[in-house]
């Protein structure tokens, strides 16, 4: 049996490591990949080895979380070639015959490995042209060499948000359309529709909740399947308000849209304001209150710590507006 061992930081994990990775797999008969992390580096290294896991079933994947030296001082650094050594024989116990990797270490690497051979594949990155570093700085510029395992954790979330009849639904149409992405439609829209026949008089806590927990599971759905970036027609947020305004003290008390309020989930928060036409709807009860609504959507976004953008006008200025804030916000994640 030919043993093979790859050693890395996959941070994160990219199509030039899955190429070499791949060439590896072919040449060996186990392969393991030892994930490498430190806790001050940006990603978790319990994230990278999930990718790996994900990625690479067949091989025997493992994490090494110690907070070891990351390069040798110089070429007569025996201490700290004597340390990884010693990781290598820790993790991997049995014979290594080859050693894979895209760097030059990997020589010596092999040699304290008992002597394994060397394999060095596309060093030059002339196969897949894209590294780590790159993928990090710029991760929408390198967007089809990222592994679809790892792209959510780039992709990023915009919420639209505001009270009744302010365009949400509209606007993350709009900007998925914009975006060439997908969006998540408010759940509790659709519910009181289709299971409840609109009948907004029986709603009570039980609602609420089902619309909380399967709304945030179709924001993260759609979030594993975007396009850089994905939109979300509201969320918790409207939950907590419309619980307060429209159940009885008690029954609100029963509402867990609490536990569903996280300022961090979303890259960018949308606030409509209310200066568009009121459309009726049957769902829709505060058509003399919208400006009242709109204060009670800032502050309970403030109560929550989310920070949002206040947006106005009408049409396509509207959508552009929003559009431009989003290009703003993915400029900046993409410029490292």
């Amino acid at each position: 049996m030919i043993r093979g061992f790859v050693l890395g930081k996959f941070m994160p994990l990219h199509n030039g490591h899955k190429h070499m990775l791949d060439v590896a797999s072919a040449n060996c008969d186990m392969l393991t990949i030892l994930v490498c992390s430190i806790a001050s580096e940006p990603i978790p290294g319990a994230l990278r080895y999930a990718w790996m896991k994900h990625e690479y079933p067949h091989a025997r994947v493992i994490w090494c979380d110690e907070e070891l030296p990351q390069e040798p001082q110089d070429e007569n650094d025996h201490e700290f070639w004597r340390i990884w050594r010693g990781v290598v024989k820790k993790y991997h116990p049995e014979r290594i015959h080859r050693v894979f990797g895209s760097e030059d270490y990997v020589v010596r690497l092999a040699e304290e490995a008992g002597g394994a051979e060397p394999w060095i594949v596309d060093k030059a990155r002339e196969t897949v042209p894209v590294s780590g570093t790159a993928v990090r700085s710029k991760p929408f510029e390198n967007w089809s060499y990222i592994p679809d395992v790892v792209k959510p954790y780039f992709t990023k979330r915009v919420l639209i948000t505001g009270p009744e009849s302010c365009g949400k639904t509209t606007m993350a149409r709009e900007l998925a359309r914009v975006f060439e992405t997908n969006w998540t439609p408010e759940y509790a829209r659709e519910y009181i529709e289709d299971e409840m026949d609109n009948d907004m008089e029986n709603l009570n806590a039980h609602h609420m909740n089902v619309f909380c927990e399967r709304h945030y599971n179709q924001e993260d759905y759609a979030w594993r399947n975007a396009n850089k970036v994905t939109f979300s027609d509201t969320s918790a947020v409207e939950t907590h308000i419309y619980a307060g305004t429209m159940l009885s003290e008690e029954e609100a008390t029963k509402v867990n849209a609490h536990e569903y309020l996280d300022a961090s989930r979303y890259d960018l928060v949308l606030l409509l304001k209310p200066d568009i036409p009121w459309e009726e709807e049957a769902q829709r009860t505060y058509r003399d209150r919208r400006d009242e609504m709109y204060e009670l959507f800032k502050n309970t976004l403030d109560e929550f710590r989310y920070s949002y953008v206040e947006v106005g006008g009408v049409g396509e200025e509207r959508v552009e507006r929003c559009a431009a804030l989003v290009r703003e916000r993915c400029r900046k994640i993409n410029s490292g």
